[in-house]
């Protein structure tokens, strides 16, 4: 008989060396890694993950080390990175199916190093916010994304762009889109 799977596994403060999650089946769980400084040539992988009803936490993280969600899903659930740092490394949603579910940026400087949502699938009830979120250096991608199930990407309240996010050019923008009217490079 094998053990008990935790509702919860809190890394927070840790001092954290990665780790690899490919394939978990987190439905319902708490991950919590806030306060976590991923640091550089460290890795941690959620790729393939089913993240359903998941609840990850990176509040106040500092990236300079790599995570991937790569080809993982969610339906409903939260991926939380409020106030978080990306000061190097690369953020990868690369296939991402969020069919539902939040992934909030809000207030996150995202000072270097790279976040791509290239390939996500945008679904109805998928939901990705940048409320209060500077945008100082980090190359931000959402290349080759599918908003055609619907989806939203909130990028109008972000406090400030010195670098703006790519997108694909498109003949009409995604109805779930929401660019800010001044300091942001639209290609369209």
């Amino acid at each position: 008989m094998s053990a008990p799977v935790p509702d919860r596994f809190d890394f927070r403060g840790a001092a954290f060396g990665g780790g690899d999650l490919s394939g978990a089946e987190l439905r319902g769980r708490r991950v919590v890694f806030d306060g976590v400084t991923f640091a550089e040539g460290t890795a941690l992988s959620f790729e393939g993950a089913d993240l359903t009803d998941a609840w990850i936490s990176f509040v106040g993280a500092v990236f300079r080390g790599d995570v991937s969600f790569e080809a993982a899903m969610m339906r409903r659930g939260l991926i939380d990175f409020e106030r978080a740092t990306f000061a190097g490394g690369t953020l990868r949603f690369t296939g991402f199916d969020l069919r539902g579910g939040t992934i909030r940026f809000d207030r996150a400087a995202l000072d270097g190093g790279a976040v791509s949502f290239a390939g996500t699938t945008f679904g109805e009830d998928g939901v990705v916010t940048f409320d209060g979120a500077r945008f100082a250096g980090s190359e931000v991608s959402f290349a080759g994304a599918d908003f055609s199930a619907g989806g939203v990407v909130d990028l109008a309240q972000a406090e400030s762009y010195e670098v703006s996010a790519r997108f694909d050019p498109w003949s009409a923008r995604p109805p779930g889109l929401f660019l800010p009217t001044v300091g942001f490079a639209d290609d369209e």
